[in-house]
């Protein structure tokens, strides 16, 4: 196996990401219409080319997709979704299925998670080609959420820290 640790941390996971769907997004903008200048000189290369194109990026991404997979499972960080406690953001974000179908009470929950919102307005923009301007009814209650979670998440760790540093319990390293 290649030693890859040279690479650890040097190109953020978001950089990746980005990379990658917009090779994608180039490959799907090429491969359905190719120009006609180019369609009519090599025709029989380009449609050649298709299927070893597709089957090399579907390839990328299950090896992709099971490297992750791996190194989840090497951290012990999967989300066991047999457990309600532990998987209750995927359970009541509509991940699994429609928030429609849960009972009530777990409505209610779904409309407080910030992964419900994510989740439809990325149904929204992948399945249906919607807009900044029609995944607005998405996009506000994320802002709404991060605008009070974010200023209670730094106040609870404030006080956490104080309190840590008052009892002697905050461990330094380094």
């Amino acid at each position: 196996m290649i030693d890859m640790d040279f690479l650890e941390h040097k190109i953020p996971p978001p950089i990746v990401g980005v990379a990658i769907g917009l090779a994608m997004w180039g490959c799907a903008r090429i491969s359905p219409e190719l120009p006609h200048w180019f369609a009519f000189h090599l025709l029989p290369i380009a449609e050649g080319i298709r299927l070893p194109l597709a089957a090399t990026v579907g390839s990328a991404g299950l090896l992709v997709a099971l490297a992750g997979r791996s190194a989840f499972q090497k951290a012990r960080t999967t989300v066991n979704p047999m457990k309600l406690e532990a998987a209750s953001s995927l359970v009541v974000s509509g991940v699994y299925y429609p928030v429609t179908v849960l009972p009530d009470w777990m409505q209610w929950l779904s409309v407080i998670s910030p992964a419900t919102y994510t989740l439809e307005g990325c149904r929204n923009a992948i399945l249906n080609g919607a807009s900044v301007s029609q995944m607005w009814p998405d996009i506000w209650p994320l802002l709404v959420i991060g605008g009070i979670a974010v200023p209670l998440g730094l106040a609870v760790f404030r006080r956490g820290e104080r309190y840590a540093k008052q009892h002697g319990r905050l461990k330094r390293s380094g």
